[in-house]
């Protein structure tokens, strides 16, 4: 099967990559750059790559992971966007209780290990365990348990937020290809 056009490509997965650099950027991120930034690199390598749909998915993790550790180097404060625990604030129309659901598993994500929320996003978007295991550079059977781990943590952070919240993070199975 051949690979299409870079063009064709960007118009299929536009919307899906930027939702998921959303995710995984975290709040105080800027998504859209991260997600410009990848298609910019896609677009760069786009001779050499032979499966393009993980790769620049594997590419939105790298470059969230390295935002996610300059921001963690500068203080940021007071946006207008976001409460003082950095979560979204309240759309107006918006029912509190769906606001707060929504809020507590966006934040329930950020918990997560990096690889642990990526294997969640990827799996509810319908992507294979082996899917995932190419876009996070590591076995099936280490997708899966990433997978199962990040279910568990979820699940338990939406049953107690406050009982999560006081736990350190665990880290998550790192890709071993060996």
């Amino acid at each position: 099967m051949a690979k299409s056009s870079f063009g064709d490509f960007y118009g299929v997965y536009r919307d899906a990559v930027l939702r998921f650099a959303r995710h995984q950027a975290g709040p105080g991120a800027n998504a859209e750059n991260i997600a410009t930034e990848a298609w910019i690199q896609v677009c760069d390598s786009w001779d050499r790559i032979t499966n393009p749909r993980p790769w620049v998915y594997r590419v939105i993790i790298d470059l969230a992971s390295q935002a996610e550790k300059e921001r963690q180097m500068t203080a940021v404060s007071g946006d207008p966007y976001t409460d003082h625990r950095g979560r979204p604030r309240r759309a107006s129309g918006a029912s509190l209780y769906d606001v707060e659901r929504i809020s507590d598993t966006t934040e329930g994500l950020q918990r997560l290990p990096r690889q642990q929320r990526a294997a969640v996003l990827l799996s509810h978007c319908g992507w294979s365990a082996s899917e995932v295991a190419e876009v996070l550079g590591c076995k099936s059977i280490t997708a899966r348990i990433n997978l199962h781990l990040g279910r568990s943590r979820l699940r338990k952070f939406l049953a107690e937020p406050a009982v999560i919240a006081q736990e350190a993070p665990q880290a998550g199975l790192e890709g071993r290809t060996a």
